[in-house]
């Protein structure tokens, strides 16, 4: 299984397009995004259509999941934990600064397990609850 890595702020990344099927370089790859300046985001495709769009920062993120047809309902990753008491977050997509509500941010590492739980299976993954996005 393989996905395909899409940055969403920065065109000119030399990886987007790249295949993956390695969890290990995945995770490079999430830890070099998540050390950048300013929180962004970028999308992962698998072969079977489905996708996450991820948002990354040093500690925080948001994970969204869509079907292969891309229709609704749109899936936001929450942790187990209480995190509606986070604030609410900014991340540069497309140059645009989009805030995300706190209660849809899960920290980095978990960020990690749920998209190499996505390479493997395609689906969403299990470690992170899922809400529709309001």
């Amino acid at each position: 299984m393989t996905i395909a890595f899409t940055d969403l702020q920065n065109e000119d990344n030399p990886r987007s397009g790249m295949l993956f099927d390695d969890p290990l370089r995945l995770r490079t790859l999430l830890a070099e995004l998540a050390s950048r300046r300013e929180a962004g985001a970028c999308q992962f495709t698998h072969d079977n259509g489905s996708g996450l769009i991820v948002g990354v920062s040093p500690s925080l993120g948001f994970v969204q999941y869509t079907t292969g047809d891309a229709m609704p309902p749109y899936l936001m990753a929450t942790a187990a934990s209480a995190v509606s008491a986070r604030q609410d977050m900014e991340f540069a997509i497309a140059d645009t600064m989009t805030p995300i509500a706190g209660k849809y941010l899960i920290p980095i590492e978990l960020i990690a397990k749920v998209v190499e739980d996505f390479l493997v299976t395609g689906q969403r993954s299990a470690a992170v609850s899922w809400v529709e996005f309001e």
